[in-house]
């Protein structure tokens, strides 16, 4: 639905337009609560994208749950620009307080406004700081796991940013999310995924299937469109948006800078090397990730190991070094 329809219709048009559309001629509650968005100055998507965002609106603010959701596309295809409109659509008092880039930054906003998210919405702009799959062994993303899975309570909508819904961590992928939108090409065309058709995506995921590849049955997706607008609301403005932006890019490079400087060295040890400093089969190693006594995780067909935790394995200290000058700090070569 592009925005050249408000210079054509008036916004009582628009609004029986995606009633129609969607069946919903006779639901008045959803009718009235789509005149209440005439101030966005934005009609945003196409209208299944309107109900579906009126569902959301529902479940949060009438019910004691919440809703995550993940949106995913390469680099620039608008993933923020799209999860900022479904977030000023649900919820009217969204601004950029609530556009997170970091998990510290979450902790924070959560911490102040304990008591007071029902119903809000919020964006991670940056998801795979949060539960990028290869971190997720560091304390700081264990954190986020527990995290998300006692944040129910919260009655949030959690809109997510992901280059790659493989990437997400197993956990959040399997019991949090609620919704998948997929952007697969840069006109501004998405997929929308429902919760049951997440639970196909990532059995198949789990059996090696392609993303591309997997089929879905017909009624848990459907095809939108969506444009380029940021929606007018509160202090929300591509000026204040953009400068958020480079605020998040400086902290990312000043936490590099400290990384490099050694302040938080976490050297990860693949499989083969664990095998050959610490002597042990790649069985026991297995079992010993699995009951926790050491720290690991499978990333696609490899496994990673933290190395503080490796050190109760490993030889001598000698030897362990001579396999870490092959890799970056951080843990890739």
């Amino acid at each position: 639905m592009s925005n050249k329809l408000i210079d054509t219709l008036t916004w009582v048009e628009i609004v029986n337009k995606i009633l129609k559309e969607t069946d919903q001629e006779s639901n008045s509650k959803f009718r009235k609560w789509l005149e209440s968005k005439e101030g966005l100055k934005g009609t945003f998507f196409s209208s299944p994208n309107w109900l579906k965002c009126y569902n959301i609106y529902k479940k949060v603010n009438h019910s004691d749950d919440d809703h995550v959701q993940v949106t995913c596309g390469m680099e620039g295809c608008g993933k923020s620009t799209l999860n900022l409109q479904e977030c000023a659509v649900v919820d009217p008092t969204f601004c950029k307080e609530r556009i997170l880039n970091t998990p510290l930054e979450l902790f924070q906003w959560l911490k102040k406004n304990l008591n007071r998210t029902k119903g809000k919405a919020i964006q991670l702009d940056e998801g795979n700081l949060f539960l990028f799959s290869r971190e997720a062994m560091k304390q700081g993303n264990i954190s986020m796991i527990k995290l998300f899975a006692l944040m129910r309570q919260a009655n949030l909508f959690c809109n997510i940013c992901v280059p790659n819904y493989q990437t997400i961590d197993s956990y959040i992928k399997q019991h949090r999310i609620d919704g998948l939108n997929l952007i697969t090409k840069k006109h501004r065309d998405f997929t929308y995924y429902s919760k049951k058709a997440i639970g196909i995506i990532n059995v198949a995921l789990k059996k090696g299937v392609e993303m591309n590849k997997i089929r879905v049955p017909s009624g848990l997706f459907y095809g939108s469109h969506w444009n380029g607008d940021l929606p007018t609301l509160n202090d929300i403005n591509k000026e204040g948006y953009l400068n958020i932006k480079d605020s998040a890019w400086k902290d990312f490079l000043d936490a590099g800078l400290n990384v490099l400087k050694g302040k938080e060295n976490q050297t990860i040890i693949n499989m083969s090397d664990a095998e050959k400093l610490s002597g042990r089969s790649r069985l026991t190693i297995k079992k010993m990730i699995e009951s926790g006594e050491i720290v690991g995780r499978k990333v696609g067909a490899n496994w990673l190991i933290e190395k503080d935790s490796f050190l109760s394995i490993r030889k001598p200290k000698e030897e362990i070094e001579k396999v870490e000058e092959t890799y970056e700090i951080g843990g890739f070569a």
